[in-house]
């Protein structure tokens, strides 16, 4: 029997509602790919068929919620361009927080370990490099400018996962105090 793309498509969205719902209770590692397959109503072995392991599912999930924050909010930049060049990636970043929001519990994880999350890492790393552009930096996307962006947000988002604080206040000066760190040092090369 032959599957349609159709079917193919409302099984993938079954499961990736199912990690959802499991990783934000239980984790990745505390999730099995079988209780994934009983959640999404598949057969245990379909998980595999759509994606490679359950931490590349959990990434999907990750790369779709930060994706469409991405979207949003360079669209609204488009049409209200943002001040300074530090204050436009922390609004990327904090538009992402936003949408990972109810992935809290392994969403830093996903980003952390960089295994799975390629793809996010590389789309959210080219929305960068278009920033700075944008603010005249284009020359700065260099692998080492690159390098220690991507460190700061690593840190940042760990923090984040952790950051008790109301309305994750102390995430947010964090991430304030990382991006005016981040932009000095571009404006620190050129002089």
């Amino acid at each position: 029997m032959r599957i349609t793309a159709e079917a193919k498509q409302r099984t993938r969205e079954r499961l990736l509602e199912a990690g959802r719902s499991l990783f934000s209770a239980r984790g990745v590692d505390g999730t099995t790919a079988r209780e994934l397959a009983a959640a999404a109503g598949v057969a245990a072995g379909t998980i595999f068929n759509y994606f490679p392991s359950k931490e590349a599912l959990a990434a999907e999930i990750v790369a779709e919620a930060t994706e469409g924050a991405r979207e949003t909010l360079v669209a609204r930049l488009r049409s209200r361009p943002a001040g300074s060049l530090a204050e436009t990636l922390f609004g990327l970043i904090a538009a992402e927080l936003r949408a990972l929001d109810r992935y809290r519990r392994f969403a830093a994880e996903v980003i952390a370990s960089g295994t799975n999350a390629d793809a996010m890492r590389r789309a959210h790393l080219a929305t960068m490099a278009d920033m700075l552009a944008t603010h005249g930096h284009a020359d700065e996307a260099t692998p080492v400018g690159t390098e220690l962006y991507w460190t700061l947000y690593v840190g940042v988002l760990t923090f984040w996962a952790r950051d008790e604080s109301r309305r994750q206040s102390e995430t947010l000066a964090l991430l304030d105090e990382a991006m005016q760190l981040f932009a000095r040092g571009l404006d620190d090369r050129r002089t």
